[in-house]
């Protein structure tokens, strides 16, 4: 059996580099899952697409754009759930000192 591209130790590694707690049972599980995909991505990497012309759209679209007309939130309906409002405004904690 070849040597695996992504085992425990990386996936540990990367989990550290995330701050992402981890159980050994969860290392264990991704890393197999994560090893699959990996191999998966392997086969597509294969595949012959020397007669296979570019494309950068598989669908034929025309006139993706929008209208770009704007759609406001009417205001009691934005302000309706939070705590507190003042003049139309919602009013949260502070997040910055003075």
């Amino acid at each position: 059996m070849a040597k695996s591209k992504f085992d425990t130790s990386l996936l540990g590694h990367i989990a550290d580099l995330a701050r992402i707690k981890l159980s050994p049972t969860e290392i264990d599980t991704y890393s197999h899952q994560i090893e699959q995909v990996v191999k998966h991505i392997d086969r597509i990497a294969n595949v012959d697409t020397k007669n296979v012309d570019p494309t950068f759209q598989v669908v034929d679209t025309k006139n993706v754009f929008n209208q770009n007309k704007p759609n406001h939130l009417p205001v009691k309906l934005a302000t309706s759930t939070a705590r507190s409002t003042h003049k139309n405004f919602i009013v949260v904690p502070a997040s910055i000192e003075k």
